[in-house]
């Protein structure tokens, strides 16, 4: 700023305060998304939890089987769970 008339530097602050009020307002932006994303993870997740675990027992179909049907040449599965002991 030494070649400059005083009311060329100002101009050059007035760029400054345009660019941190930019960036205040992004931060502020970034910080509502994240909170909001947390308040709906929260509400998801824990108060919920209950509510949705039912509707989703609700939905799973009752009595399926392992067996693989769509064109399976014989009536043994295609793959096997074993427990632990037996491994």
């Amino acid at each position: 700023m030494r070649n400059r008339s005083p009311r060329a530097a100002g101009i050059f602050n007035m760029g400054k305060a345009l660019q941190y009020r930019r960036l205040l307002a992004l931060t502020w932006l970034l910080a509502v998304a994240f909170a909001s994303l947390g308040y709906r993870l929260v509400d998801l997740q824990v108060l919920r939890h209950q509510d949705l675990g039912a509707k989703a027992q609700q939905k799973t179909p009752k009595g399926s089987s392992s067996w693989n049907h769509a064109g399976a040449t014989s009536s043994t599965p295609k793959a096997t769970s074993w427990p632990q002991a037996f491994l």
